[in-house]
This record gives C-alpha cells, sequence and structure tokens, in this order.
C-alpha cells in the first residue's frame, strides 16, 4: 500500500520539480540581465567552472596547502568546490562539530561527522588528530561541561571530553543553578524576564569585584563588568535583560545580533522622522513624545488620553493642544507640534542627511545618546542612519517618504543591517547577547538566561516538505473525497528534522557553556521544582542541565541550587547601589588632586530634599508594607527567600520550611467548604482529611506535603463560634476567599502608590464584614498571640481599607486565626 502510495506521488512531485526548474530559469535570466549575482550564486558558478578539468586541474596544482577552518559549518556546495581543488596530500579541515549551530543556515554536520569516521577506520591515508585540551576554561567549568554532555549528547566519548589545562590552584566558581519559582509566569511573560533580570543583576553585584586569576597576563585581580557576558537562546530576550541591567544602574549592553534598525536608539530616531512624514500616527507620536527629545512624562500622556477618551491618541493631542484644562501641558504640546512644523518645512528645502542632523544635534538626541551606557556605539548607529539617508537619496528622488518606507521593507525583511562597530574588548559594559553571538567569545563569567525556555523542535516547512536525504515529501491528495493526509515521505522528513533540531539544540547549549572561563551561572524559571526530578531531558536546556550538574562533582558537592519562591517580588526589586556612598567617599580619598578631591565630597555628600518621595516605588505588596512598618515577623508571611535547594528535599522527612507549611495549610483552607466542614456528619477533621486525600489523589499535594498538613488545628476553626458563623455566611453565598486586591494609597504629599495583596478570608454578616487572616506563626520561646497580633496590625489595618473601600461597608470585626494555637485573636 505504502509503494503504491508513493509511485501516486511521482506524477506530482515531477511537476513540482518542474515549476522549480521554470522558476529557478527565470529568476536567473533576470539576474544576469541586471549583472546580479548573489553569494549561493557564486557557489554555482565555481562550481560550473570547475566541471572543466583543465581549470580545476590548473587550480590543485596553484595551491601547495589548502586549510579549511571551522569545516563542521561547512555544506555540500563548499564540500564540492574544496574536493574538486584538492589534492591527496595538501587538505586540512579544522573543527568541532559540537560546535555546529548553522544548520539553519545549511550547515550540513554530516559532512565533518563523515569525513572523521572515514579518517578513524582508516579507510583513506588520512589522518583523523584529536584535539582535547582546553586552553580557555579552569577545572570548575570543563567540569561541568563534560558531566552535563555525558549524558545528553550523542558520541560524547573520551575523546570528545575536554582535558582543562589550567592548574589545579586556580579552578574557577563551582557552577550555581538559580531557580526562580513560580506557577503563574508563562514562557515569555514580561514579568518572568524581569525576575530573572533581578536574578541575574543580583549575580553580577555578589561576584563584582571578586579575584580571579587571569591566564593571561597571570596575575590575580578583581572582576569588572566587561568580565560578564549574559547569553540567551533567542535574541528577543536580549533587550529586555538590557533594560533590566540598565535601570538598576548596571552599565550593559545588548549585542542584538546585527539587526541594526531594531536598537532603541535608532527606533525613536525613527519616529522623530516618521511624525514629521505624519504626525497622526499613534505609536511613533508617543514615541517620540516619551523620548527625551520632548520629554513628555507618563502621566502627562494618561491626562491628554483622560481629556479625550475617543479616537486615536493623535486626535487627543490635537484636542488637548487647543483646549486642554492644564496650561502648562497645552503649551508643551504646541511647541511640540510647532517643532514638527518646522522640521517639516525643513524636510522640503534640504537634503534628507541634512535634516537628520539638524534634528540630532539640534535637539541634544546626539549628545543624549552619547551619555548612556555604551554611548559610542550608539551615537555610531546614529550616524550610520545618516549615512543611509544620504546613499539612498543619491540612488532615488522620493525624499523622506521614500527612506521610510525602504528602512519598513528591512525592518519587514529577514535580511539582517549590522550595527555600527565600535565596541571593543576594552569596553567596561556586561555584554547581553544570544548564543549564535557568543560564537567565539570567552568571557570570565556566563550567566546563561532564560535556561527554562522549551527547546524548539522545528518542523520541515509547509505541506511540501524537502530534505536533503529523503527527497521531496508531497501529501496524499484525495481530489474525488476532498481530503489529503501526510505521505510516508513527509513522516519520515519530520521525524528526522526534528532530530537535527533537537541535536542543534544540545549544540548550542555547548557553545553557551564553553564561553565561559571561570564560572557558570545557570538562570531559569519553573513552576514546580518538582518537574525537574524525572532526569535530564531534552525539553529544555534547563532539563538538560539540572540532574547532571547537581549529582557532579564540585570540590566535593554538586552544583549549589538557589530558589528564588518570591517571583513577583524580584520582577519589582528595587535599584541597588553598586558602590555605597561610604565606599564612594573613600575612593575620592585617593584623588592627587585635593580640590577635586573635595569636589568629589562636597557631591557625594548632597542630600537630594525630595528623597523621601523618590524612594517610593510605584506598587509595593501589602508584606512589603507590613514589614517596612517593622512589623510582619511570621516565617510564613510569603516574603522572598533565597536558600541552597537540597535536591532531595522533596524526599526527606520535615523538609518543609516554614513558609511553604504555611502555604500548605492557606491551600486546604481554601479548597474546604466552610458548610460542608460544620454539616459533616464524622466531624470537621473526617471532613477536612478527604479534602487532603482528594489534594494528593489529583497530585496537586506531594506525599510529603500531605503528610506535613496540620489537620487537627485546621479543625479547631469550624469547631469555634467564628468558624460556625463563617459557615452559617458560606451557606448563604456571602463568603470569599483568597480575594484579591489592589488600591492606591497616599505615602506622602503629592506621593502615592498602588498597594496589591490577597484577602484569605472574609464574610458578611448584619450589614458589615468579618476579616480574617490565617497565619501559622510558630507561639514558642514566650512568643504570645498578643505579640503576633501586635505585628500584623499594619497588615491588617490595609486589608481593612481596601475591603471598606470596595465594599461600602464597615469591617466590623476583624481576626487572626493561629493555626499553632488553634485559636483566633481578636484585632
Amino acid at each position: 500500500e505504502l509503494e503504491e502510495e508513493l509511485r501516486g506521488l511521482h506524477e506530482d512531485t515531477q511537476y513540482y520539480v518542474g515549476i522549480l526548474e521554470d522558476y529557478y530559469a527565470e529568476l536567473k535570466s533576470l539576474k544576469a540581465s541586471e549583472n546580479i549575482i548573489e553569494f549561493d550564486d557564486a557557489l554555482h558558478y565555481a562550481i560550473d567552472i570547475l566541471e572543466h578539468e583543465e581549470a580545476a586541474a590548473e587550480l590543485r596544482e596553484r595551491y601547495e596547502y589548502i586549510f579549511v577552518d571551522e569545516y563542521q559549518d561547512s555544506n555540500y556546495l563548499q564540500e564540492e568546490i574544496v574536493g574538486r581543488i584538492a589534492r591527496e596530500d595538501n587538505l586540512f579541515m579544522v573543527g568541532d562539530i559540537k560546535l555546529c549551530i548553522y544548520k539553519f543556515r545549511l550547515a550540513e554536520p554530516e559532512i565533518f561527522h563523515a569525513r572523521a569516521l572515514n579518517f578513524a577506520e582508516e579507510a583513506t591515508d588520512g589522518q583523523l588528530l584529536h584535539i582535547r585540551n582546553n586552553f580557555r576554561s579552569k577545572r570548575n567549568v570543563t567540569d561541568a561541561v563534560n558531566c552535563v554532555f555525558d549524558q545528553v549528547m550523542d558520541g560524547y566519548d573520551e575523546d570528545a571530553r575536554l582535558n582543562c589545562t589550567a592548574g589545579d590552584e586556580h579552578v574557577g566558581f563551582p557552577p550555581r543553578i538559580h531557580l526562580v519559582v513560580n506557577k503563574d509566569f508563562d514562557e515569555d511573560a514580561p514579568e518572568k524576564n524581569d525576575a530573572e533580570g533581578a536574578v541575574i543583576a543580583g549575580i553580577i553585584e555578589e561576584r563584582l569585584g571578586t579575584q580571579v586569576y587571569d591566564s593571561k597576563k597571570q596575575v590575580m585581580r578583581p572582576l569588572q563588568l566587561g568580565d560578564f557576558a549574559v547569553i540567551v537562546r533567542n535574541n528577543k530576550e536580549v533587550e529586555d535583560i538590557e533594560r533590566y541591567l540598565i535601570n538598576e544602574g548596571i552599565d550593559a549592553y545588548g549585542e542584538s545580533g546585527g539587526k541594526y534598525f531594531e536598537t532603541v536608539e535608532v527606533q525613536v530616531f525613527l519616529n522623530l522622522l516618521r511624525i514629521i512624514e505624519n504626525m497622526r500616527q499613534d505609536v511613533p507620536l508617543i514615541s517620540a513624545m516619551k523620548s527625551v527629545v520632548f520629554g513628555f512624562t507618563v502621566k502627562e500622556l494618561a491626562s491628554i488620553r483622560i481629556a479625550c477618551r475617543e479616537g486615536s491618541f493623535s486626535d487627543a493631542v490635537f484636542a488637548y493642544a487647543e483646549a486642554g484644562e492644564d496650561e502648562g501641558l497645552r503649551e508643551k504640546i504646541q511647541s511640540m507640534i510647532r517643532t514638527v512644523d518646522i522640521w517639516k518645512e525643513i524636510s522640503r528645502t534640504v537634503p534628507l542627511e541634512d535634516l537628520m542632523k539638524e534634528i540630532l544635534y539640534g535637539t541634544g538626541y546626539y549628545d543624549y545618546c552619547s551619555g548612556l551606557p555604551v554611548g559610542t556605539q550608539r551615537i555610531s548607529n546614529l550616524r550610520l542612519i545618516a549615512d543611509k539617508a544620504s546613499k539612498f537619496e543619491s540612488m532615488s528622488s522620493s525624499g523622506l517618504y521614500g527612506f521610510l518606507r525602504y528602512v519598513e521593507s528591512m525592518e519587514s525583511s529577514d535580511k539582517t543591517d549590522s550595527e555600527a562597530k565600535v565596541i571593543s574588548e576594552s569596553e567596561n559594559v556586561v555584554r547581553v547577547m544570544s548564543v549564535h553571538k557568543s560564537k567565539g567569545l570567552e568571557f570570565p563569567v556566563v550567566i546563561f538566561a532564560n535556561a527554562s525556555k522549551g527547546t524548539q523542535k522545528k518542523d520541515s516547512g509547509g505541506r511540501i516538505k524537502i530534505h536533503r536525504d529523503h527527497g521531496i515529501g508531497l501529501p496524499v491528495v484525495n481530489r474525488q473525497e476532498h481530503w489529503h493526509r501526510s505521505s510516508l515521505v513527509q513522516k519520515m522528513i519530520k521525524a528526522t528534522a526534528a532530530d537535527e533540531a533537537i541535536e542543534e539544540e544540545i549544540r548550542i547549549l555547548y557553545v553557551a557553556l564553553t564561553r565561559a572561563k571561570d564560572g557558570l551561572e545557570i538562570v531559569g524559571t519553573v513552576k514546580t521544582l518538582e518537574q525537574l526530578e524525572d532526569g535530564p531531558t531534552t525539553k529544555s536546556f534547563l532539563e538538560m542541565l539540572y540532574q547532571p550538574l547537581i549529582g557532579a562533582d564540585f570540590g566535593g558537592a554538586g552544583a549549589e541550587v538557589l530558589v528564588y519562591d518570591d517571583a513577583a517580588a524580584l520582577a519589582q526589586r528595587h535599584s541597588r547601589r553598586l558602590h555605597t556612598p561610604d565606599q564612594l567617599r573613600a575612593l575620592a580619598g585617593q584623588f592627587e588632586n585635593e580640590e577635586l578631591s573635595a569636589l568629589a565630597d562636597a557631591r557625594l555628600s548632597y542630600t537630594y530634599p525630595y528623597q523621601s518621595v523618590a524612594d517610593i516605588k510605584p506598587k509595593y505588596s501589602v508584606t512589603e508594607l507590613n514589614r517596612a512598618s517593622g512589623d510582619g515577623a511570621d516565617g510564613a508571611g510569603g516574603h522572598a527567600s533565597i536558600e541552597p535547594f537540597d535536591p532531595d528535599r522533596s524526599r526527606r522527612t520535615g523538609g518543609l520550611t516554614a513558609a511553604e507549611r504555611g502555604t500548605l495549610m492557606h491551600l486546604l483552607m481554601e479548597k474546604a467548604d466552610f458548610a460542608e466542614a460544620v454539616a459533616f456528619a464524622g466531624g470537621a477533621r473526617a471532613y477536612l482529611q478527604t479534602v487532603a486525600d482528594k489534594l494528593l489523589a489529583g497530585d496537586i499535594l506531594t506525599a510529603e506535603e500531605y503528610d506535613s498538613l496540620s489537620i487537627d488545628k485546621a479543625a479547631t476553626f469550624f469547631e469555634s463560634t467564628v468558624g460556625h458563623r463563617a459557615a452559617a455566611a458560606d451557606a448563604a453565598g456571602k463568603l470569599r476567599k483568597e480575594k484579591e486586591f489592589i488600591f492606591t494609597m497616599d505615602m506622602a504629599e503629592d506621593a502615592s502608590t498602588i498597594v496589591q495583596g490577597v484577602i484569605d478570608c472574609f464574610f458578611e454578616e448584619d450589614g458589615g464584614i468579618v476579616l480574617i487572616d490565617y497565619k501559622n506563626s510558630y507561639m514558642g520561646a514566650g512568643r504570645t498571640a498578643e505579640d503576633i497580633a501586635a505585628s500584623y496590625a499594619g497588615q491588617i489595618a490595609l486589608y481593612r481599607q481596601a475591603l471598606e473601600g470596595a465594599m461600602g461597608k464597615k469591617v466590623k470585626e476583624a481576626y487572626l486565626f493561629l493555626f499553632d494555637a488553634g485559636a483566633f485573636v481578636a484585632m
């Protein structure tokens, strides 16, 4: 049946090949008429020439030796050319198949593999030399690489393993795995990137200044910002991490893989040009207004939209310019419109390059960009776009409109346009780059971020699938019955492409890890820790790394694992200075110039008069505010915790922290039906046991978590008077549990913040509200219920404010329920 199916596809396949041949002939003719050849054309023309034996023989005699570098990235066209001009004794190839990460550019690692296998089996006179010595990385790095790829890479044998040449007196840092745990973060959620950004910033600040051995200079020296590289799988994470680090006061530069038009400074400048062409484009207009050129704040932009809610944002801007309430804001908009009108007039009378220079230098935007981290790179990018405009105008008379259409076509195509290359190794900034961009580079500390991103199991294309080994795969189509399905060849191609894609992902991971000289830091986000316990899988880079690293030996222990279990707090992490004022004053005191030293001291001693307002964050959790007020000593209050993670924790008795046990008790109360708990024939304890059994059976609880539940203590809630009142409210549909809230709170004069939190339980009764908050606080060591109540007074006050504002009713009673004491405390 399968053979009949394939024979039935023969005619359609031949027809498809004919279409391709006709298309290629037409394309070749058009390019010839314009005297145009592309890079691949050059390869094909070279092969056509070398089909003439006279030409091939002349070249074979001309070259004494032929050296091929990066042989693992060769393709079959290149191999064909080399094969036709090489003699039997003058071809040398060097490469590492583990570094082949350009299969998407048609690199064929199979060429390298076949040649190496041929030489190894002594089927030819060729000789295979294994180069195992690693002169870049310290022992902790090479050991980490070896232990991972021993388990995940096929063929990683003794000949492939790295042999560290550095001495044992300088072994580098043991690798560390940093896990952000949050069940609510999607893979591409912005909050996830911010949470990981906070972890990355913390790693840099912790390691900065640490002494490392510089193998090239053969001296000990402190780590600088330029010694750190943050490496990610894809370019799209680069900008988010770069932005976060800069906001944290850490100079960073994102090398985004050559997408010149995607750089922030160029995008803002292009938006200034776009509003000259047409000011009624909302996105470019908002970008230009918010830029340093016009300096509108987010609050001002919001005021404009609030004043005119209908229509486009540009309509709102022009309407506010005519009749806005705030005179200052109205005049600011009018000034912007006048400036754009002047630019529009200039654009009609001067060359495009002159218009750009007027905007760059006349607005101060050029000077502003020069003062940013890696300012030399940014202003070079801006100069480059002016040069591009000049070249464009020499070939076209379509002016600004035509240039912007040209830019849009470049942005929408896959073509990359490289940035101006001015960044050198001496720039003291953290590099942020993709794995592909990092190839060939080395850094003392590599932070491999977004490691939990799923590996890319690429398909081989659309309906028609093509593979070098399997040929062309068309679907089986029944035109009479109007159905189609995948053919055998298509299924073969799809399966092969999936295997090849995973092999490439493993090689990409190898390239990322082998960039490190002194230390590896792995950062990833997981929904639960348990998902990493099934051994190395290829679902994600983190799942390839985790089990091998924690089971390896780095000075008597596996890789250290740090768990960050309050991801929301990480995402809101406030800036931390790299140096304290006292440290900076000490540095200033080292200046030989007394006048300069005095000036530095005076500036460092300056006190910002509005610091109390500046220190206010835009959003707080209730826990943060309670802690800031000196309250909240509860170990289970949900505070951010960073602690070494024991991979065997889920299997050991009594291994849960106070915070984890508190979370489990909250879960039990959330899942319990209060009315049923009171009415249950066997009593509250028996009912809660059934709830816990269901959570265990549904894999919501692990066996250890199930065993740690204090069901007897929770049952006392339902045996109390307040518990019975809550149950009655539940039966009447007037009880709410785990309700999130958000409200605005004044913090100081002209300063407010957003407060966010979750109320455990409340119910309506007799026109008022009864508030209940669960606490897992420990009652020992002389700590009384009154002590605990006092520590949470601020938190309960915020809950009161939120409930009364949202419900329009008074909170007539408020209680803490203490699981440890099995009792209520009135607040």
